[in-house]
């Protein structure tokens, strides 16, 4: 008689015996047939439970089916320094000290979420500037420091270093401080009267580049719009959740 089989009769299994390896196949068990209260505590493993292949110990596992690294994005909030493809979830503080490109998922779903923060307050920030305004023989020749003026347009006006040649002429412009809040093409003026105060007619030039901080639709609309959408506020901090094709990602905070 097999093990685990008592009695003279027919067979019948010895309800305190251990099963043998193989004894009970799938398809021997009704659906919903096991239920909570008959597995063991602490004893379903990792590797009995759906999802990716990535469970680790610096891993959770998300309703759909996937593990996630919250240092990657998600739960917790992550520096970027440099341009990024986002994922669901990420939650972005922008170094805009440079222009940053930050491309959105090429596909989402109904209510993914994704926040980004102008982390250094520089975004549409002056890199650098073109269209010097001409020479004028009023002008004093010197090395100008901290050189601040104002805006055509709505940013904050940064400081530069301008040198000024015996002729009158601008030969150098140097961004020390960007400011923020730029478009290309602002104009900024410069009194005379921190040039020295000649008598020269006032000193112009054009934002050039800034240091945008640009959010790459890839494919899909940001507000209905198949559109990059370009953050130049200063210390901007926006929420995008997707909606559908139509609106693409809306905005819930800006």
């Amino acid at each position: 008689m097999p093990a685990g089989y008592v009695g003279n009769g027919p067979a019948h299994r010895d309800p305190t015996s251990v099963l043998e390896d193989g004894a009970v196949t799938v398809a021997e068990i009704q659906d919903n047939a096991v239920e909570t209260a008959k597995i063991k505590d602490a004893n379903v493993t990792i590797g009995k439970i759906y999802g990716s292949s990535s469970a680790s110990a610096n891993t959770f596992l998300k309703f759909d089916g996937t593990w996630v690294d919250p240092t990657a994005g998600g739960s917790t909030w992550v520096e970027k320094t440099g341009d990024y493809t986002a994922t669901a979830g990420d939650k972005l503080i922008v170094d805009t000290s440079t222009a940053v490109v930050i491309t959105l998922p090429a596909a989402a779903t109904l209510g993914d979420e994704i926040r980004i923060i102008d982390g250094t307050g520089q975004a549409g920030g002056a890199l650098t500037m073109d269209t010097f305004s001409g020479a004028d023989t009023s002008r004093i020749a010197n090395t100008y420091t901290g050189v601040t003026g104002t805006s055509s347009g709505t940013g904050t006006v940064g400081t530069f270093t301008i040198i000024v040649d015996s002729a009158g002429d601008v030969t150098s412009v140097t961004v020390v401080t960007g400011g923020s809040g730029h478009a290309v093409d602002d104009t900024i003026t410069i009194a005379d009267t921190v040039l020295g105060n000649g008598g020269a007619v006032d000193f112009t030039m054009d934002v050039a580049t800034t240091s945008a901080l640009t959010v790459n639709q890839n494919g899909l609309k940001i507000v209905g719009e198949n559109s990059a959408l370009s953050i130049t506020t200063y210390r901007a901090a926006i929420t995008l959740v997707y909606y559908n094709a139509a609106q693409g990602w809306v905005l819930a905070e800006n």
